[in-house]
């Protein structure tokens, strides 16, 4: 028997049937120009279709391409969409209609190339494609989208995990227990010489603790029960006036031992309370710091600490613990050298460093492994949810938001973006695309001989998908 009848007959057996024409069919968005190997169609609510040249697709049909196997779609606006191998998109929703002209496509696997068409120039805003990390807006333009799940895509040199060098703060110096972060909606559990974000809420569980190391210097020890928020980070050089940083501490207690951002300005290196705010203008410069009720602060260095509440100025000595109230009214303060941290008869951020130095990582049997969150901070995403999506733009512009993050970014043409859960990145064009020669077809003249599908959809030296 054909090769192609046994597909076929195999395809029916297993629930595909050549429907041409389903119950949606007044909904028709557009043809297959192309179709080399085993695609597929299914409209909401009907029974699959296999895939010919010139086959109708309608609103709301999810398409699946094979193994070895790529599909082009012209719509009926003159967008194509190119989709390489086993990959799934649908047309979640589509209107030419006057004043509501608009193009939804959800990709739930693999990669597209979009070429946009009339309703990218008439209603851009209303163009998108959707992943479950990713929106990316269209601005009258050709680009490229490429999901990689957990493990795939790693031999054509897609890295792993995206995370925003122009963001990373500082990283996990050494931690007890379960600890998370989030720069957003979503969690992550955080370990030893973990990386922490600029814009990161971090989150110690109770019986836990971490150490953060930033890189201007700047240590912080966070107590258990703690929540902690990097409302902004920047940190250029020494002395480079750009510099800044700012800290809020929302719930529990901490230490801190200020890096090299504080020698700037000292409105450029402050941690904030409910009702007080620290300002630091020397490196050097320690205290402790607890949001409970009231607002508390306690210098443990030599030097004095500068606290600013309701308009007013303090200077805060060491051997005194201040504490505000309310923001305006005048501290209350006494004698006092009783760490305001639970864990705490250490008085000084390098003790506690010299007690961490060499060590492992202590999370033990109750710690938390990638994956986990502290009980405060709800559940982390698992491993089957991590996925890294990359754009690449050929023409024109996109504007792509991180779900996760909230994080926006625009790409013009030549510029390339990573995004996962953990934050976004511009940066090179990867492997995965700029070698994928289903993604590279050159549209206005298309010749699928050409096209080589043991590169399209990997070997041992390309992209596993």
């Amino acid at each position: 028997m054909h090769v192609a009848a046994v597909v076929l007959a195999a395809l029916v057996l297993f629930g595909y049937g050549m429907y041409p024409v389903p119950a949606g069919a007044a909904g028709e968005v557009g043809l297959v120009k192309v179709v080399k190997g085993v695609a597929s169609a299914q409209t909401d609510g009907e029974d699959p279709r296999l895939l010919a040249q010139q086959s109708p697709i309608y609103r709301s049909d999810t398409l699946i391409t094979g193994k070895k196997s790529f599909l082009i779609v012209n719509l009926d606006d003159g967008s194509a969409i190119t989709l390489r191998s086993d990959s799934r998109l649908k047309v979640a929703d589509y209107s030419r209609e006057a004043g509501d002209e608009k193009a939804l496509i959800e990709l739930g696997k693999g990669g597209l190339r979009m070429l946009t068409g009339a309703i990218g120039r008439l209603r851009p805003e209303n163009v998108s494609v959707r992943t479950r990390v990713a929106s990316i807006g269209i601005r009258g333009t050709d680009f490229i989208v490429r999901i990689c799940g957990p493990g795939e895509c790693e031999q054509a040199g897609a890295a792993s995990t995206v995370l925003p060098a122009r963001r990373v703060a500082g990283s996990v110096l050494d931690h007890e227990g379960q600890v998370a972060a989030a720069a957003g909606r979503r969690w992550r559990a955080l370990g030893g010489r973990e990386p922490v974000l600029a814009g990161d809420t971090i989150v110690t569980a109770p019986g836990s603790r971490a150490i953060i190391g930033f890189e201007d210097g700047t240590r912080v020890v966070l107590d258990q029960s703690t929540v902690f928020n990097i409302v902004n980070y920047r940190y250029r050089g020494v002395d480079v006036e750009e510099n800044g940083f700012v800290m809020r501490l929302r719930e529990g207690s901490m230490r801190v031992l200020a890096g090299d951002i504080a020698r700037t300005d000292p409105d450029r290196f402050t941690l904030d309370l409910e009702n007080a705010t620290v300002l630091v203008d020397r490196p050097g410069i320690e205290f402790e710091v607890a949001q409970r009720s009231p607002s508390t602060v306690r210098p443990t260095g030599g030097e004095p600490v500068r606290i600013l509440s309701g308009g007013n100025r303090y200077d805060a000595v060491a051997g005194r613990t201040y504490r505000f109230e309310s923001a305006g009214q005048a501290p209350g303060s006494y004698p006092s050298t009783t760490s305001l941290l639970d864990g705490g008869a250490t008085d000084t951020v390098a003790a506690v460093l010299a007690q961490a130095e060499g060590g492992e990582d202590r999370a033990g049997a109750g710690g938390a492994d990638r994956g986990e969150s502290p009980d405060a901070s709800g559940p982390g995403p698992s491993a089957s949810e991590r996925e890294d999506v990359y754009v690449s733009v050929r023409d024109g512009s996109v504007g792509v938001q991180n779900e996760a993050t909230g994080e926006d970014l625009t790409l013009i043409q030549g510029q390339a973006a990573g995004v996962n859960r953990s934050g976004s990145a511009i940066i090179p064009e990867p492997p995965i695309i700029s070698q994928d020669p289903v993604l590279n077809i050159d549209l206005d003249r298309i010749d699928v001989n050409d096209v080589n599908m043991g590169d399209a959809v990997g070997d041992e030296n390309t992209c596993q998908a």
